[in-house]
């Protein structure tokens, strides 16, 4: 007890028993009445919360069993025992509380500052920073590698932190599911401003993988027969998506087209397979052949003349025949001797043309101022037997027994020829 001012009072850590002796206090009363534990102070007045006579620890902090309050670590906001069994957690909000132990909600991480922060898109978990993932949250359409989440080939980040599938013909693809950074068929697509489109000679499939066009398109859509460009487009043309073969030119079986050989003006298969010729007033198309029309002769151009009277037919020249127009009554042989007499007079120095005129005008006598105008030229050119034999296969009833017998007396070595 003190003794003040003839007073007895027990000393401050005491309280006046009923029996007037002092007991002390015990912790953690710094002060106490009517009872050891009655406080009316407390021993850690900095860390201890005095309400109802009764010292308790300050929120934050734990009773060490020394009765003195100690700071909880954190993430303790409250701790009991021990600075480190937790309570309650600093970050109520993302922390949950279990066996005395503050940990991060799933989706957040352990910050420097004891909070926790929320892990970012595409992580689910995470530790140490936003970024570095444990787990990924489209587990099914993405792959995990050195703490990175990523979609897998064929897929896509969408805005909703899940992996979305790429649509055909886009093999992977970036930000939508039809902007392409790979193709699905790459042997026979292109990429284009992160399009995928058939390369030429190809056509999209409804499987959108792209197939060969069939010749002889040389580019197709829709269908490999379904043209929009001809292999052979010098000599093709192409209508309602098909390609034939311009007028003049045939299909081979390498798919160009080349050109029909005269007289064909069309062919098939081959160039000398006519389906139509050239010259159609005069000639005539049998078996995809093309001929001269009786009457006519193949100039060697590929086009036909009409023969001179009195050839019916001909061969080479108009004038040489090989029928009669008058059959019953021309000797298709005395002609050919006349052809040959011309050819041998024109050799011959002394053919006496005067006893030719003699006979001529015996039987023909109107042609004799025709003849002799015609004698007159043949004298001044080198075509003597040409226009000689016009002149005399122009004769119906010329003597040709008169004529070897002149012949005979010029040129006697020449009749057996004749």
């Amino acid at each position: 007890m003190n003794l003040s001012s003839n007073t007895c009072t027990c000393k401050t850590g005491y309280f006046d028993t009923s029996s007037n002796t002092c007991k002390a206090c015990t912790a953690p009363c710094a002060s106490c009445s009517g009872s050891a534990t009655t406080c009316s102070n407390c021993l850690d007045s900095d860390n201890m919360n005095f309400s109802s006579n009764t010292c308790t620890c300050k929120t934050g902090y734990f009773d060490t069993g020394s009765n003195i309050c100690k700071a909880c670590t954190a993430p303790c906001a409250d701790c009991s025992g021990s600075a480190t069994t937790c309570s309650s957690c600093l970050d109520s909000d993302n922390m949950n509380s279990s066996s005395g132990t503050c940990t991060c909600k799933t989706g957040y991480f352990d910050s420097s500052s004891n909070t926790c922060k929320a892990c970012t898109t595409p992580c689910a978990t995470c530790s140490g920073s936003a970024t570095t993932c444990l787990t990924c949250k489209d587990s099914d359409n993405m792959n995990f590698s050195s703490n990175t989440c990523t979609c897998k080939t064929g897929y896509f980040d969408s805005s909703s932190e899940k992996c979305k599938a790429c649509t055909a013909p886009c093999d992977t693809c970036s930000g939508s599911a039809t902007t392409c950074s790979s193709c699905l068929d790459l042997d026979n697509m292109n990429l284009w401003s992160n399009m995928c489109l058939c390369k030429t000679g190809y056509f999209d499939t409804s499987s959108s993988t792209c197939k060969g066009c069939t010749a002889p398109c040389a580019d197709c859509s829709g269908s490999a027969t379904t043209c929009k460009r001809c292999m052979d487009s010098d000599n093709m043309d192409l209508s309602s998506g098909t390609c034939t073969c311009k007028i003049g030119y045939f299909d081979t079986s390498s798919n160009p087209c080349k050109a029909c050989t005269a007289p064909c003006d069309t062919c098939s298969g081959s160039a000398t397979t006519c389906l139509s010729f050239l010259d159609s007033d005069n000639m005539s198309l049998s078996s995809n052949t093309c001929t001269c029309k009786t009457g006519y002769f193949d100039t060697g151009s590929k086009t036909c003349q009409a023969c001179t009277a009195p050839c019916a037919t001909c061969s080479g020249s108009d004038t040489t025949c090989d029928s009669c127009l008058d059959s019953d009554n021309m000797n298709y042989q005395a002609i050919l001797a006349y052809v040959k007499l011309g050819t041998l007079t024109h050799h011959l120095k002394h053919v006496k043309l005067a006893q030719l005129l003699v006979i001529l005008a015996q039987d023909q006598p109107l042609l004799v101022p025709v003849v002799w105008t015609q004698i007159i030229w043949i004298y001044q050119a080198e075509l003597v037997h040409a226009r000689l034999v016009s002149l005399i296969l122009a004769l119906l009833h010329v003597k040709l027994a008169q004529l070897l017998v002149l012949l005979a007396q010029d040129q006697q070595l020449l009749v057996q020829a004749v």
